[in-house]
């Protein structure tokens, strides 16, 4: 077996592409007017994604450390540089498109939301073509900073967030070597809450809807590793894991949203689990649905769906956007679940168009050439 396919979890990648489509299909409801309970909130999807993130670097780690200890500093420089050139290539690319067409994408936004009677966009998300804007986000700091956090058409937020967890990954990864998986895990998530304390008044200033700064979110990310931990135990012990990560998915870390958003998030969390571990159910039906589940996740469709899900969530707004705005325009009576329906399917052929070209043309080959770098004698 190649490392590749030693790292590689099909499950996941179907959870990553139904994730991605979640995203889609949530955002052509927001931007219509139009509402279905779960799927009208995509925030919840992105929740997904970071556990998905959790485990898989978990998982990751631990088929790499035979080879990359991750006790040592230049392994930690060798996980930096991989992920670097697994997201930025994309990102740089989308986030170049994005200020090109900000005033333009701007206008559609205002035409779709004047539509259903929402406030007006924030213009600065569209219009700001400063150095400090750009340098932001280049270097992926954005994300920290609740002035620049949503200063773009992208959904970028969580790519900022994405980073900050792959910044600290080594170092959370050791705090749970040292002090066990659930006591580390608990621990981080308590000193994430308490920072409302000393901080509150900025931790409040980043969007409740894009939570993007990592202690806002890192309760997603580690109950994903902890989901990963419990695939490798059996009987009560892998419960005894799932169990609390499920809970710990639930965790509000900030504003208090909806009473349902916890309740899904832990359902998002079982789900994970169900996937990452054959044989979790003792009952014969509920282990013949999770089976059939896992194996529809590790469907080609579905993972083809998850090898494009990056590109699809980082360029859907760009499209989705306008043709809300066109619709608007050319149909106005429409009523807004038809609008919903109506753009989802307009967009959804050219979003995933561009999502397998970002993916074989620019995504696979900054992977490649992150590889070969790290393949050079000295690295």
């Amino acid at each position: 077996m190649t490392a590749a396919r030693a790292e590689r979890i099909e499950p996941l990648d179907g959870l990553r592409g139904l994730a991605a489509l979640w995203v889609l299909a949530g955002h052509a409801l927001n931007l219509s007017g139009a509402w279905i309970p779960v799927i009208g909130r995509p925030l919840l999807a992105v929740d997904l994604f970071m556990m998905l993130s959790g485990a898989l670097m978990f998982h990751q780690a631990g088929v790499r450390e035979a080879r990359e200890p991750m006790a040592s500093p230049r392994t930690w420089l060798r996980f930096w540089t991989r992920r670097f050139f697994r997201i930025a290539p994309v990102f740089y690319l989308a986030f170049a498109a994005a200020m090109v067409l900000g005033p333009w994408l701007g206008e559609m936004r205002q035409t779709a939301n004047a539509a259903i009677g929402a406030a007006p966009p924030d213009a600065l998300r569209y219009q700001d073509h400063g150095w400090v804007n750009v340098l932001a986000h280049l270097s992926f700091v954005f994300g920290a900073l609740p002035a620049w956090s949503t200063r773009s058409p992208l959904p970028d937020w969580s790519i900022g967030l994405e980073m900050q967890f792959y910044l600290a990954f080594p170092f959370i990864l050791l705090a749970t070597r040292r002090l066990g998986l659930v006591a580390a895990s608990v621990l981080l998530t308590g000193a994430s809450a308490l920072l409302w304390l000393p901080l509150g008044g900025w931790l409040g200033a980043f969007d409740p809807d894009t939570p993007s700064f990592l202690p806002l979110k890192i309760n997603a990310f580690l109950a994903g590793m902890m989901l990963m931990r419990a695939r490798l135990l059996t009987g009560w012990s892998r419960w005894g894991l799932l169990l609390p990560a499920v809970a710990l998915a639930a965790v509000p870390l900030g504003p208090a949203g909806h009473w349902s958003e916890p309740v899904i998030r832990a359902a998002s969390a079982l789900a994970v689990g169900a996937a990452l571990s054959p044989g979790l159910f003792s009952t014969a039906a509920l282990e013949s649905l999770a089976g059939l589940g896992r194996r529809l996740l590790a469907s080609p469709p579905l993972r083809w769906m998850g090898d494009v899900s990056y590109g699809v969530y980082l360029i859907h707004l760009l499209v989705l956007g306008p043709v809300v705005a066109l619709l608007v325009r050319q149909a106005p009576d429409l009523v807004p679940m038809a609008r919903a329906g109506l753009a989802f399917a307009l967009s959804a052929p050219l979003v995933y168009g561009l999502g397998w070209a970002t993916f074989r043309w620019i995504e696979t080959p900054g992977i490649a050439l992150g590889r070969r770098l790290l393949s050079r004698p000295g690295t």
